[in-house]
């Protein structure tokens, strides 16, 4: 990994953003308010079931799930699911992982440019900024909505675009290989937390992974 930094581009869920009860409780309440509006009866998915797709596009995300629903169902449970996200995270449902906004602070205050990489949808990302006060750290924040394929390499590629920067002046912080191989695919460097949605089995031999937060900010800050 190259030595000087310019961007820091994070991910949502599991590494800024714990979101792991919440999401389980999400599923479950747009499970329910489906089947009253529609008058189906869903199969609850398993908890393993639910956190198995955490990180993917949204579409994705729902289809992971084994609803068998038709296309226009799809769209009805998509609306109630990003609502109850919603709803649940202004309630105080999930939280940011300990010593998190300590270190977009330093980093924000260091110069550094800060932007968020995120597959989710556009209403959960302002619900997230919104929430937990962080709308002032970052330069931009491109999520599902804004790449037609909904793909990470797209989004990623986007923030490099609009902040006008080499790949080799970014580094982003992920949680899941699919988020390391569209790092990869664009010649930005990587970082892996393994508090998130990821296990260290999953990736290659070789990629930079961190277990605690006082390992991501040796690593963050040696970047500066």
């Amino acid at each position: 990994m190259s030595l000087v930094k310019e961007l820091f581009i994070f991910d949502i869920d599991g590494v800024l953003f714990n979101s792991e009860s919440l999401v389980i409780e999400a599923v479950f309440k747009a499970v329910i308010d489906f089947e009253k509006e529609s008058g189906y009866r869903l199969r609850l998915p398993s908890r393993e079931k639910i956190l198995s797709g955490v990180g993917l596009p949204n579409d994705l995300f729902i289809e992971n799930l084994g609803l068998n629903v038709s296309d226009e169902e799809k769209d009805l449970f998509k609306n109630l699911l990003i609502a109850s996200e919603v709803s649940l995270m202004k309630n105080g449902k999930g939280n940011l992982y300990p010593g998190m906004k300590d270190v977009l602070e330093y980093l924000y205050n260091s110069g550094k440019k800060l932007a968020i990489g995120s597959g989710c949808k556009r209403e959960y990302l302002i619900s997230f900024l919104e929430t937990f006060s962080l709308e002032d750290f970052f330069e931009i924040s491109i999520c599902g909505d804004d790449i037609a394929g909904r793909d990470k390499k797209e989004i990623l590629e986007m923030v490099l675009e609009h902040q006008e920067m080499f790949p080799s002046e970014a580094v982003y912080i992920g949680d899941t290989v699919s988020d390391y191989f569209s790092s990869k695919a664009l010649n930005v460097d990587f970082i892996g937390v393994l508090w998130g949605y990821g296990k260290r089995e999953d990736f290659p031999e070789g990629v930079e992974l961190v277990s605690t937060l006082d390992e991501l900010k040796n690593l963050l800050y040696n970047l500066i």
